[in-house]
C-alpha cells in the first residue's frame, strides 16, 4: 500500500510542478517498468535464495529508499523529476523482488486444500489496498488545499 500511496502523491506533485501530463505519465511508467523487466528474473532469484531473508532485505531496501525520498522531497523547494523517477524505479524494483518472496511463502503457511482461497484472498486484499491507496493519496494531497481554504475562510 505504501508504494502505491507514494506513487499517487508523486504523480500529483510532478503534475503540479511541471503542468505536463507527459511527465506525470512518466511516474506511472517508472512505477510499472521495473516489474515488467525484472519480473522473470525476480521469481528465479527468489527461488534461489532464502525467501525470508529476501523478504526482510527487500522490505529494508524499500524503507531506506522511501526515507531518502521523503528527506529529498521535504528539503527541496523544487523537485527534480529525474531524481523522483529514479527513486520510484528503485522502490518499484525492490518491490519486484519483495512481492514474489511474499507470495511464495503462502504454500508453506496454508494447507493445500485452502491454497486457492488464500491466493484469492491475497489478490482481493491487494486490489482493495490499491484502490484505498490511490483514493487516500489523492485525499492526502487534497487535504493540503482544504486546510489552506479553511485557514482563509475566517478572513471573510
Amino acid at each position: 500500500m505504501a508504494v502505491e500511496l507514494f506513487t499517487v502523491i508523486i504523480l500529483v506533485s510532478v503534475f503540479e510542478q511541471t503542468s505536463s501530463t507527459l511527465m506525470a505519465a512518466g511516474v506511472m511508467v517508472a512505477r510499472a517498468l521495473p516489474p515488467f523487466i525484472l519480473g522473470p528474473v525476480a521469481g528465479v532469484l527468489v527461488d534461489r535464495f532464502p525467501r525470508k531473508k529476501m523478504l526482510v532485505w527487500m522490505g529494508l531496501v524499500q524503507f531506506l529508499i522511501a526515507t531518502l525520498a521523503i528527506w529529498y522531497v521535504s528539503g527541496a523547494e523544487e523537485i527534480s523529476v529525474v531524481v523522483i523517477y529514479f527513486l520510484l524505479i528503485s522502490i518499484s524494483a525492490a518491490d519486484s523482488f519483495h512481492r514474489p518472496a511474499c507470495l511464495s511463502l503462502i504454500p508453506s503457511l496454508v494447507a493445500p486444500g485452502r491454497l486457492f482461497k488464500a491466493n484469492s484472498l491475497i489478490l482481493l486484499t491487494d486490489q482493495i489496498m490499491m484502490a484505498i491507496s490511490y483514493t487516500g493519496g489523492g485525499l492526502f494531497y487534497l487535504y493540503r488545499y482544504i486546510r489552506l481554504f479553511l485557514e482563509w475562510l475566517p478572513c471573510l
